[in-house]
């Protein structure tokens, strides 16, 4: 069991069973509670759906049906990505009748797949989030070439590899990686049997060599990381804030001598495979 500090939060995984924990905001050691309702109430009609995070299984959390209930009475409409570790029936029906798209993440696992099946059979909208580090990418290419993910899926989405968090470094995509390189120049052609999806950390490697893809179909990064009280200001406030327009100034300003800036626009400064090649 691997347990993680950081800030406010305790975050614990298992890699035998890929069993995740992550508590809430901690305050002298008990969780501070949730502020969700008020977020939606702000968001109505100011957006149209929330991605429910929280890492791990958003459909094991112990309000889940208020938090889905909650969405859909702000007019919001929630999707999420799970591990698909404690997913069933009545869940996946849950899903049907409140979410727009529900994305399982690949981990290999039986319990990845019957995930899928139980969202499938109860129709819903179901996508495969792939995580493309160093030791998969070989991997996802067989897969779509040989059609090995399960027949009725939306979609895959091919999520890069990031150094943070519990991302070891050894795992980054480099310049030089030749399976990258094969897999985007196979991503595009009419061969491929699913729709196929990229993250935005992936758009600047697709901007300078995005081989069969359309450039004109990638979007972007709107370019704000901080944390603020949302019992002192509102999410209006904090949009419009000092803080929002300074972090996305720094980030307009750098690469200033690329030529294909204008596409790539706002990105994480982090995310190493797309500082190599700018």
């Amino acid at each position: 069991m691997k347990i993680r500090r950081e800030k406010e939060f305790i975050s614990m995984f298992d890699e035998y069973t890929g069993r995740y924990l992550r508590t809430g905001i901690l305050k002298d050691g008990v969780e501070t509670g949730e502020d969700f309702k008020e977020i939606a109430r702000q968001c109505k009609g100011q957006t149209y759906q929330f991605a429910l995070g929280g890492c791990g299984d958003p459909d094991q959390h112990e309000n889940f049906i208020d938090i889905l209930k909650v969405c859909r009475e702000y007019e919001i409409v929630p999707n999420f990505t799970t591990l698909g570790f404690g997913m069933t029936k009545e869940t996946a029906q849950l899903c049907k009748e409140y979410c727009g798209v529900v994305a399982v993440s690949w981990y290999r696992n039986e319990y990845t797949v019957r995930a899928i099946h139980l969202l499938l059979e109860s129709g819903v909208k179901t996508n495969i989030h792939y995580v493309l580090q160093k030791s998969s990418i070989s991997e996802a290419l067989e897969n779509l070439k040989n059609s090995r993910f399960p027949k009725g899926i939306n979609a895959v989405v091919f999520l890069l590899h990031k150094p943070v968090g519990l991302g070891e470094h050894e795992q980054m995509v480099a310049r030089d990686n030749k399976d990258f390189w094969e897999f985007i120049e196979y991503i595009g052609n009419e061969e491929v049997p699913y729709k196929i999806g990229f993250d935005l950390c992936t758009v600047p490697a697709l901007v300078h060599h995005p081989g069969n893809i359309d450039r004109n179909s990638l979007d972007t990064c709107e370019g704000a990381r901080w944390s603020v009280d949302l019992r002192k200001y509102t999410i209006k406030e904090a949009w419009e804030s000092e803080a929002f327009h300074s972090f996305q100034n720094h980030l307009k300003s750098v690469c200033a001598g690329c030529e294909k800036r204008s596409l790539c626009m706002i990105r994480m400064p982090e995310v190493t495979l797309e500082r190599i090649l700018m």
